[in-house]
This record gives C-alpha cells, sequence and structure tokens, in this order.
C-alpha cells in the first residue's frame, strides 16, 4: 500500500474455511497491513462471520477492513489504495462487486455486495453497528432502491434474498450509505465459466477470484482448475508474508447445530399445523 494511506488503519479479513488454499494464497495478498483469519472450518461464513468481526474481533483503530476469501488472488495492491482514496473523498462505506448483473455466475441481487472481496468503512459501520437491527432487514419493497441498472450486462433479480448476508447491506443501503460498486468479468468466458476478474478503477484486473475453495484438494477437476490460474497469473509473491491473527468460536459449530435442529423442529410443526 502506498505511504498517503494509513496503513495502519487498514485490516484485511479472510474467513477460511480451506486451508491448504489460503496458505497458496495468503503470499499474494497486500503487504504491510495487518491480517486477521476467521477460522471457517465450523461452517461459519457469510452473515455468522460478519457478525463474529464486529462483536469479537480486537478491530479497534481500523478504519477500513477489507474482506478477501482464499480463493482471491490479488495480482496488484495499488488499486486497493486507490478504492480506498475514492471511498474516503466520496463518502462510501462500502466497495465492492455486485452480486447480480456483473458476473454470469451471480445473477441475484444486485443492489448488493457479494463478500468474496469488499471493502468496508468498519468505523463508520462500528459507530452504528445492530445485529437486532441487521436481523430485520432480509426483505424486499419493489422499486425500493434507484440504483441505475441499465449498464449491467448479466440477468439478475432485483428482489432476491439469495444470501443470508443481504441484510447486512440492505441493512446499510436504508440507512442511505453509498456503495461503490466495481466491474467484473469471467477470466476465460469460453473455457471456464466460474473464475471471476474484478477490475480496478482503470478498468484493469487487479483480483481474480477463483470460486470453489471449499472444493480444493477434494475435488481434482476443481483443484486443478484452481492451480492453474494461481501457477497462471500470480504475481511475485511477499516471501515476507505476515502471520496472520486467527481466531475461531470454539462453539460455533454447537450454536450451529442447535439453531438447524430448531429449524427443522420448526419446520415439522409448521408441516402439522
Amino acid at each position: 500500500m502506498e505511504a498517503r494511506i494509513n496503513v495502519s488503519k487498514i485490516a484485511l479479513l479472510t474467513t477460511v474455511a480451506n486451508f491448504g488454499l489460503y496458505e497458496k494464497t495468503r503470499s499474494y495478498q497486500p503487504p504491510g497491513i495487518r491480517k486477521l483469519v476467521i477460522d471457517g472450518r465450523g461452517g461459519m461464513y457469510g452473515l455468522d462471520s460478519l457478525f463474529y468481526a464486529f462483536e469479537k474481533l480486537p478491530l479497534k483503530g481500523v478504519k477500513w477492513l477489507i474482506l478477501a476469501d482464499e480463493d482471491v488472488l490479488f495480482l496488484e495492491n495499488k488499486a486497493l489504495t486507490e478504492i480506498i482514496e475514492k471511498m474516503e473523498s466520496g463518502n462510501y462505506t462500502v466497495a465492492g462487486v455486485r452480486d447480480g448483473g456483473t458476473m454470469p455466475n451471480r445473477r441475484h441481487n444486485p443492489f448488493v455486495p457479494n463478500t468474496f472481496f469488499c471493502v468496508l468503512d468498519y468505523e463508520s459501520i462500528a459507530t452504528i453497528y445492530s445485529r437486532k437491527e441487521i436481523q430485520k432487514q432480509q426483505y424486499s419493497n419493489p422499486k425500493e432502491f434507484t440504483d441505475d441498472l441499465n449498464h449491467l450486462h448479466v440477468g439478475f433479480d432485483a428482489n432476491s434474498l439469495y444470501e443470508p448476508y443481504y441484510c447486512f447491506f440492505l441493512w446499510l443501503k436504508r440507512k442511505n450509505h453509498k456503495f461503490l460498486f466495481l466491474d467484473a468479468d469471467l477470466l476465460h468466458p469460453n473455457t471456464d465459466e466460474l473464475a471471476t476478474k474484478v477490475y480496478n478503477l482503470d478498468n484493469n484486473p487487479f483480483l481474480i477470484h477463483t470460486w470453489y475453495a471449499r472444493a480444493y484438494g477434494k475435488n481434482t477437476g476443481q483443484t486443478k482448475r484452481i492451480n492453474t490460474i494461481i501457477d497462471t497469473y500470480a504475481p511475485d509473491s511477499n516471501d515476507q508474508a505476515e502471520e496472520a491473527e486467527v481466531y475461531k468460536d470454539k462453539f460455533f459449530k454447537y450454536k450451529l447445530g442447535l439453531r438447524k435442529l430448531k429449524k427443522r423442529i420448526q419446520n415439522k410443526l409448521g408441516k402439522v399445523l
């Protein structure tokens, strides 16, 4: 990151379900900034990961929180500096890629970003953060938002509630926070319907999202596909990559199990009634 950005106020958070893949991509993460990991092997990801970050992680002093999955390969780091600068000057709270209308494999809600890569003004959000408020926002109202979607080249569902974490971003939109949306496209449109390249503010690719991190090391085809992308596109790695601070909710898998049990019981009771 460049000197004009106060790197001590930036942190990069990765919720990791596949540590084998994370070990391959970690050295390409932007150097010089704080790295944090949430151990997601117990089923924590998405909305649960966001709640854990805002409620449990030691983020005092952090202004900008970058979310990046373990299957994100950073190609260059200047773009992050420029995105954060634009967010700061333009009073944006969120930057990311729309989860509908941009990526051919994601035709869901175009008003919110997918969390595979996202930049949050953590400091601003933390001052108003309320789990109870957020949990009440998983609904859609036709024509509620006024984003101009005419330029989108992929189909979408403006009323989609496909991902549970949408409520976090819908909450921010309903509080009139500004979103900076980045362009993206398939890396190899003729041969790979998954891998996505994300463009910086100058319309040049600055990261690749391979998708299917959970399949890495388990599915031969997906493992080969991801390794080929890394081998082909990875820039010079940071051999002195900072060790990440690793955090884990040891009781989460039990909480998740109880949640699923409660839902099954409610569904059964609903059918009986």
